[in-house]
């Protein structure tokens, strides 16, 4: 039986076309027809099945070759390098994985890890270099030694491959009962006791920033570092302590009232008049503490200092306006102690105690039965200003500064002609606040070597005026012995050469015991010098005596009075250098031995 090979119709032995679709049918011998084998065409049906088919394993074929090249190390090694090389933490997440079920690699946990890579970049080339090597290795004995892992799973199809990175965890020690550790301001744990410690994590290596805070009744001490967790290390161990310490804070010179204590910026609560320990607190300079006052010009602030020590002693300087007003009470009073030598008289004295009008009058006075005449010019005014602090004495306010006061002039006797030169005068000034009147005044002024420090207002007079003194010479006046020729007696001058090279000596060595011979003991001059050497000594200052003369002298009943100019080269701490000339006026009188020895000093 033969079937159309175009639609599968049964066809007899002699027909030459398709009854049923009418194509040709060729014809073969009886031979070959015998021989052959009769089967039946397939159908439209079969057809269309072998055709899905073969699709079907075509696309299981590529699905294969795709899902192997999705899976292979290659691809994965090199979306690694991609991601790693431009910090995406995203794609970092979902190609790094761990062995810890605790930890979460995500872009949040690979913080702490890409900081690490930024900091140390050859890491990161060291980590790449690595996994290219585990490519060439069998990886399924790679083994340990790597930060990152390149390792293999079996698969039914097809091997897959992930980058494992193993996790740390870290100890940490700290000092201080109920003191909260937090980990990149993530709160890790609470210790239970005194120098406890806690294990935590895990955590990717890397660097975090590692955080220890204690609240307190008065504030919360905080302290804060920086940690690595290193790559190979499965346990890492870290301490972070609290250096605190009880302190005790006062403010010079305020004894009543509230002082409210200020921590970073914070009322802690606590009057230090009352309370002033407390703590802990941290000593290490990252905490500052403050003092907040009622005065009568309003609140009033110290300035904030770093607390490093136990035992803290503040002050204050009072506000901006405060220190103007200071300011200006201090150049109007030296301009009224110019007016009233030059007028002689202290009518128009009025920034001044009571007992500084009458000291100054009997200067004037003196100076007219001498014939002592002046000539004057305020220039500037320099002030201090770390020098000023506000203090309470016999339930008032007062206030002291340093000010360095500059004139052109000089002192004359009447038979003398004036000898205009510069002249710096350093004082310490001690102002009296008036609360009735809303003033302060002045009311001590005290002689001092130098300023403190080099915080200083400068106030420049503009057009200087000149204040004159000139009293007739009194018809008997008592000149110096020396007068003409100013011969100095040979123990005169071998006291003052002592003193003046002793005392250089003193000051450069911190020793006062080289010039005390030379000084009555327990006199005014004995205990300012005896300060003197020990301030320079703390605020290593040198002195070198360039030159010094006796310019004038007076001996009378075993009491003498030395006029004296000074030249002296002052060495700073810094290394920096200035010369001043002084003109100071020196007592001596006989000691128990006959001999003299210095007893008080003034100015010209």
């Amino acid at each position: 039986m033969r079937y159309c090979q175009e639609c599968g119709t049964s066809l007899e032995v002699d027909m030459r076309f398709c009854e049923e679709c009418g194509r040709p049918i060729e014809l073969v011998t009886r031979a070959s027809h015998v021989h052959s084998q009769a089967r039946k065409p397939l159908s439209k049906k079969t057809k269309r099945w072998m055709i899905i088919s073969s699709i079907v394993i075509v696309l299981f074929i590529g699905a294969y070759k795709l899902g192997n090249y999705l899976t292979s190390k290659e691809r994965l090694v090199d979306r690694f390098e991609t991601a790693l090389l431009s910090e995406d933490t995203k794609e970092l997440a979902s190609l790094l994985s761990t062995n810890d079920a605790e930890l979460t690699i995500n872009e949040d946990s690979l913080k702490g890890f890409v900081t690490y890579l930024n900091q140390y970049p050859d890491e990161r080339q060291q980590i790449l270099d690595s996994i290219k090597a585990q490519l060439q290795e069998d990886v399924s004995e790679s083994g340990s030694g790597h930060i990152v892992t390149l390792d293999k799973e079996d698969r039914f199809l097809y091997d897959q491959y992930r980058l494992t990175i193993n996790p740390v965890y870290v100890t940490i020690q700290t000092n201080y009962e109920n003191t909260i550790l937090y980990i990149n301001d993530k709160e890790v744990a609470k210790s239970d006791k005194p120098d406890d410690e806690k294990t935590v994590g895990p955590f990717l290596p890397g660097i975090y920033t590692l955080r220890a805070q204690l609240e307190t009744d008065s504030i919360t001490l905080e302290k804060e570092e920086e940690i690595t967790l290193e790559p190979y290390e499965e346990k890492s161990s870290h301490s972070i302590h609290l250096e605190a310490e009880d302190v005790t804070v006062v403010v010079s010179g305020i004894t009543d009232g509230k002082a409210n204590l200020i921590l970073n910026g914070k009322d802690a609560g606590v009057n230090i008049l009352k309370q002033n320990t407390f703590g802990p607190v941290l000593m290490d300079g990252s905490m500052l503490v403050a003092v907040e006052l009622e005065t009568p010009w309003g609140t009033m602030k110290t300035a904030e200092q770093p607390i490093e020590q136990s035992q803290m002693e503040l002050k204050l300087s009072g506000n901006e306006q405060v220190q103007k007003e200071i300011m200006e009470t201090i150049i109007l009073h030296t301009k009224q102690v110019l007016e009233a030598t030059a007028s002689g008289s202290t009518k128009g004295y009025t920034v001044a105690t009571d007992e500084l009008k009458q000291a100054l009058q009997n200067e004037i006075n003196d100076a007219k039965e001498t014939g002592k005449n002046s000539i004057y010019s305020l220039q500037k005014t320099i002030f201090d200003l770390d020098s000023l602090f506000l203090y309470q004495e016999n339930n008032g306010w007062k206030a002291n500064i340093l000010v360095a006061e500059h004139y052109q002039g000089d002192e004359y006797r009447s038979w003398e002609e004036p000898n205009v030169r510069d002249v710096e005068n350093i004082n310490s000034y001690q102002l009296l606040w008036q609360e009735n009147q809303k003033k302060w005044i002045v009311e001590d002024i005290n002689t001092v070597s130098r300023l403190s420090s080099e915080k200083v207002k400068e106030f420049v007079e503009k057009d200087p005026k000149v204040y004159t003194s000139n009293w007739s010479e009194p018809e008997q006046e008592s000149k110096p012995a020396t007068t003409n020729s100013i011969t100095v007696p040979d123990d005169i001058q071998e006291l003052m050469d002592n003193y003046i090279y002793s005392l250089i000596d003193a000051i450069n060595t911190n020793d006062f015991t080289k010039v005390a011979p030379y000084l009555i003991e327990n006199s005014e001059l004995y205990t300012m010098q005896k300060d003197l050497v020990d301030n320079l000594a703390k605020e290593n200052i040198k002195e070198e005596m360039l030159d010094y003369k006796i310019t004038d002298l007076f001996i009378e009943g075993g009491v003498a009075t030395i006029w004296t100019w000074e030249k002296a080269k002052i060495i700073n701490a810094d290394g920096s250098t200035e010369i001043k000339e002084y003109n100071w006026i020196y007592d001596a009188a006989n000691d128990q031995n006959g001999n003299f020895g210095l007893m008080s000093i003034r100015k010209q």
